[in-house]
């Protein structure tokens, strides 16, 4: 595998000794500078069966997805950037693109996400985000 180049914030397996310490009733929030890093995060602490993500999305993503042994559902997104999630449980965690940095400015937006969250793991990747800054 290539070596990474950039990233602020990196994750070393065993960082996390209770996962309270970042999810507190689910509000609290810890930025990681990869996705990568935020689906290791997300596999050691909930330990989930499924990851759903969209389909337009990063290759270095799927491809560590691979590595996980976890099973991946791919999904299609409408003409608001928005999920369209069919099948996905409480333990499955949904990987969730703010394009661009568009898609948060979406008026549907925070309620699918509070949709989201409340049938699954919610995970959104705000990596290109540059126009919501």
């Amino acid at each position: 595998m290539p070596t990474e180049h950039g990233g602020y914030n990196n994750f070393h397996n065993g960082c996390i000794i209770d996962k309270r310490q970042f999810f507190n009733n689910n509000k609290s929030i810890i930025m990681l500078s990869l996705g990568r890093h935020c689906l290791q995060l997300f596999k050691d602490i909930f330990q989930p069966s499924r990851i759903f993500l969209p389909k337009y999305t990063c290759t270095r993503l799927k491809q560590y997805t691979s590595q996980l042994d976890m099973e991946v559902q791919f999904y299609n997104i409408d003409e608001n950037f928005l999920p369209i999630l069919n099948g996905n449980k409480s333990d499955d965690v949904v990987v969730v693109n703010n394009y661009f940095g568009m898609s948060s400015n979406l008026k549907n937006w925070h309620a699918t996400m509070d949709r989201i969250e409340k049938e699954s793991l919610l995970l959104v990747d705000n990596t290109q985000c540059l126009l919501s800054i």
